[in-house]
Protein backbone atom coordinates (compact mmCIF):
# COMPACT_ATOMS: atom_id res chain seq x y z
CA UNK A 1 0.00 0.00 0.00
CA UNK A 2 1.18 3.54 -0.79
CA UNK A 3 2.32 5.49 2.28
CA UNK A 4 0.26 9.23 2.76
CA UNK A 5 2.45 11.43 4.55
CA UNK A 6 0.81 12.95 8.00
CA UNK A 7 -0.25 16.16 7.69
CA UNK A 8 0.16 17.97 11.01
CA UNK A 9 -0.48 21.75 12.54
CA UNK A 10 1.46 23.58 14.84
CA UNK A 11 -0.02 26.22 17.17
CA UNK A 12 1.09 30.02 15.96
CA UNK A 13 0.70 32.51 18.75
CA UNK A 14 -1.20 35.35 17.38
CA UNK A 15 0.21 37.77 19.97
CA UNK A 16 -3.30 39.25 19.77
CA UNK A 17 -6.58 37.97 22.39
CA UNK A 18 -9.08 39.60 19.78
CA UNK A 19 -11.84 37.62 18.18
CA UNK A 20 -10.21 37.33 14.56
CA UNK A 21 -13.01 37.68 11.75
CA UNK A 22 -11.48 38.70 8.83
CA UNK A 23 -8.95 36.71 6.88
CA UNK A 24 -6.71 37.51 3.33
CA UNK A 25 -3.92 35.54 2.23
CA UNK A 26 -1.35 37.00 -0.67
CA UNK A 27 1.00 34.59 -1.07
CA UNK A 28 2.75 31.43 0.55
CA UNK A 29 4.46 34.01 3.09
CA UNK A 30 1.80 37.15 3.67
CA UNK A 31 -1.15 36.95 5.26
CA UNK A 32 -3.68 39.78 7.45
CA UNK A 33 -6.44 39.06 9.67
CA UNK A 34 -8.20 41.46 11.11
CA UNK A 35 -10.97 41.05 14.00
CA UNK A 36 -12.70 42.83 17.44
CA UNK A 37 -11.11 45.81 19.17
CA UNK A 38 -10.17 46.92 15.77
CA UNK A 39 -7.61 44.42 15.34
CA UNK A 40 -5.21 43.54 12.36
CA UNK A 41 -2.97 41.21 12.39
CA UNK A 42 0.15 39.78 9.97
CA UNK A 43 2.49 37.23 8.85
CA UNK A 44 5.45 37.85 6.19
CA UNK A 45 7.17 34.42 6.89
CA UNK A 46 4.33 32.10 6.40
CA UNK A 47 2.21 32.37 9.56
CA UNK A 48 5.73 31.78 11.82
CA UNK A 49 5.58 35.09 13.38
CA UNK A 50 2.43 37.81 13.72
CA UNK A 51 3.17 41.22 14.00
CA UNK A 52 0.10 43.33 15.28
CA UNK A 53 -0.31 46.40 13.13
CA UNK A 54 -3.51 47.25 14.54
CA UNK A 55 -5.48 50.67 13.93
CA UNK A 56 -4.80 52.97 16.43
CA UNK A 57 -8.24 54.70 18.04
CA UNK A 58 -10.34 51.69 16.90
CA UNK A 59 -10.61 49.71 19.54
CA UNK A 60 -14.62 50.02 19.61
CA UNK A 61 -14.61 48.88 15.89
CA UNK A 62 -15.04 45.12 14.35
CA UNK A 63 -13.48 44.94 11.38
CA UNK A 64 -14.70 41.59 9.87
CA UNK A 65 -13.23 41.42 6.94
CA UNK A 66 -9.96 42.36 5.18
CA UNK A 67 -8.39 42.42 1.43
CA UNK A 68 -4.79 42.63 1.18
CA UNK A 69 -2.84 43.23 -1.98
CA UNK A 70 0.52 42.75 -0.68
CA UNK A 71 2.31 43.17 2.61
CA UNK A 72 1.98 47.07 2.32
CA UNK A 73 -1.34 47.43 1.02
CA UNK A 74 -5.02 46.68 2.31
CA UNK A 75 -8.05 47.79 3.27
CA UNK A 76 -10.25 46.76 6.38
CA UNK A 77 -13.93 46.74 6.69
CA UNK A 78 -15.76 47.33 10.43
CA UNK A 79 -19.50 45.92 10.95
CA UNK A 80 -21.43 47.49 12.85
CA UNK A 81 -21.79 51.56 13.68
CA UNK A 82 -19.36 53.27 12.79
CA UNK A 83 -19.52 51.62 9.09
CA UNK A 84 -16.10 52.60 7.97
CA UNK A 85 -13.30 51.47 5.72
CA UNK A 86 -9.59 51.96 6.35
CA UNK A 87 -6.80 51.63 4.29
CA UNK A 88 -3.00 51.34 4.69
CA UNK A 89 0.15 51.48 2.27
CA UNK A 90 2.93 51.16 4.93
CA UNK A 91 2.18 47.43 6.30
CA UNK A 92 0.17 48.58 8.45
CA UNK A 93 2.22 51.31 10.56
CA UNK A 94 -0.53 53.92 9.99
CA UNK A 95 -4.44 53.38 8.67
CA UNK A 96 -6.34 55.83 6.80
CA UNK A 97 -9.66 56.47 7.20
CA UNK A 98 -11.09 56.33 3.77
CA UNK A 99 -14.67 55.83 4.24
CA UNK A 100 -17.94 56.39 6.92
CA UNK A 101 -21.25 55.52 5.93
CA UNK A 102 -23.80 58.23 7.46
CA UNK A 103 -27.02 55.73 7.70
CA UNK A 104 -27.11 53.85 11.64
CA UNK A 105 -29.04 51.22 9.71
CA UNK A 106 -25.64 50.24 7.59
CA UNK A 107 -24.04 46.93 8.83
CA UNK A 108 -21.42 46.13 6.57
CA UNK A 109 -20.65 42.06 5.88
CA UNK A 110 -18.07 41.72 3.28
CA UNK A 111 -15.45 43.44 1.53
CA UNK A 112 -14.33 42.10 -2.05
CA UNK A 113 -12.22 43.40 -5.09
CA UNK A 114 -12.20 42.15 -9.04
CA UNK A 115 -8.61 43.56 -9.68
CA UNK A 116 -6.21 45.50 -7.77
CA UNK A 117 -8.68 48.90 -8.59
CA UNK A 118 -12.51 48.10 -8.59
CA UNK A 119 -13.82 46.52 -5.21
CA UNK A 120 -16.91 46.53 -3.86
CA UNK A 121 -18.55 45.85 -0.23
CA UNK A 122 -21.80 44.84 0.78
CA UNK A 123 -24.17 45.73 3.80
CA UNK A 124 -27.39 44.60 5.50
CA UNK A 125 -30.15 45.93 3.31
CA UNK A 126 -31.14 49.55 3.67
CA UNK A 127 -34.42 51.30 2.42
CA UNK A 128 -35.52 47.66 1.01
CA UNK A 129 -31.85 47.41 -1.11
CA UNK A 130 -28.80 45.68 -0.13
CA UNK A 131 -26.67 48.44 0.54
CA UNK A 132 -23.37 48.36 -1.79
CA UNK A 133 -20.54 50.68 -1.85
CA UNK A 134 -17.70 50.78 -4.16
CA UNK A 135 -14.18 51.80 -5.20
CA UNK A 136 -12.44 52.38 -8.80
CA UNK A 137 -9.27 53.48 -7.28
CA UNK A 138 -7.93 50.33 -4.59
CA UNK A 139 -9.97 51.16 -1.80
CA UNK A 140 -8.75 55.16 -1.77
CA UNK A 141 -12.42 56.47 -2.40
CA UNK A 142 -16.01 54.65 -2.07
CA UNK A 143 -19.09 55.83 -3.08
CA UNK A 144 -22.49 54.58 -2.45
CA UNK A 145 -24.44 52.23 -5.68
CA UNK A 146 -27.28 54.13 -6.68
CA UNK A 147 -30.67 52.31 -6.17
CA UNK A 148 -31.07 50.63 -9.52
CA UNK A 149 -27.70 48.83 -9.12
CA UNK A 150 -28.76 47.01 -6.08
CA UNK A 151 -30.71 44.15 -5.03
CA UNK A 152 -34.44 44.32 -3.77
CA UNK A 153 -34.57 42.53 -0.59
CA UNK A 154 -37.32 40.15 0.74
CA UNK A 155 -38.61 40.63 3.95
CA UNK A 156 -36.69 39.37 7.06
CA UNK A 157 -33.98 39.31 5.04
CA UNK A 158 -30.12 39.92 5.66
CA UNK A 159 -26.31 38.98 5.20
CA UNK A 160 -23.96 37.57 7.70
CA UNK A 161 -20.97 39.12 8.66
CA UNK A 162 -19.13 35.70 8.12
CA UNK A 163 -15.83 36.80 7.83
CA UNK A 164 -16.93 38.55 4.43
CA UNK A 165 -17.83 34.87 3.01
CA UNK A 166 -21.18 35.64 2.44
CA UNK A 167 -19.97 37.67 -1.24
CA UNK A 168 -17.48 35.70 -3.35
CA UNK A 169 -16.42 37.42 -6.35
CA UNK A 170 -15.23 35.36 -9.27
CA UNK A 171 -13.71 37.13 -12.59
CA UNK A 172 -16.39 39.85 -13.10
CA UNK A 173 -19.42 38.26 -11.23
CA UNK A 174 -20.25 39.08 -7.46
CA UNK A 175 -22.59 36.35 -5.38
CA UNK A 176 -24.03 37.93 -2.35
CA UNK A 177 -25.66 34.63 -0.04
CA UNK A 178 -28.89 36.41 2.17
CA UNK A 179 -31.32 34.84 4.39
CA UNK A 180 -33.40 35.12 7.56
CA UNK A 181 -36.94 36.13 8.28
CA UNK A 182 -38.65 38.75 11.17
CA UNK A 183 -40.13 37.26 14.24
CA UNK A 184 -43.73 36.44 12.90
CA UNK A 185 -42.54 34.77 9.75
CA UNK A 186 -43.20 31.32 9.65
CA UNK A 187 -40.26 30.49 7.12
CA UNK A 188 -36.96 31.79 6.01
CA UNK A 189 -36.05 33.43 3.48
CA UNK A 190 -32.80 32.17 1.50
CA UNK A 191 -31.15 32.47 -1.65
CA UNK A 192 -28.20 33.97 -3.83
CA UNK A 193 -28.29 37.38 -5.68
CA UNK A 194 -25.47 37.60 -8.59
CA UNK A 195 -24.07 40.01 -11.43
CA UNK A 196 -22.41 39.29 -14.20
CA UNK A 197 -21.32 42.38 -15.22
CA UNK A 198 -19.39 43.79 -11.79
CA UNK A 199 -22.57 45.06 -10.11
CA UNK A 200 -24.66 46.96 -13.02
CA UNK A 201 -27.47 44.04 -12.82
CA UNK A 202 -28.50 41.87 -10.76
CA UNK A 203 -30.46 38.25 -10.86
Amino acid sequence: AQSVEQQTWELQSSGVTASLRGLSVVDSNTAWSSGSGGTVIKTVDGGKNWKDVSVAGAGDLDFRDIHAFDSRTAVILSAGQPARVYRTEDGGASWHLQFEHPDEKSFFDALSFFDDQHGIAMSDPVDNRVLLIETLDGGKTWAELPAQRRPLKQRGEAGFAASGTNMRVVGDSVFIALGGAEKDQAETSSRIVFSNDRAKAWQ
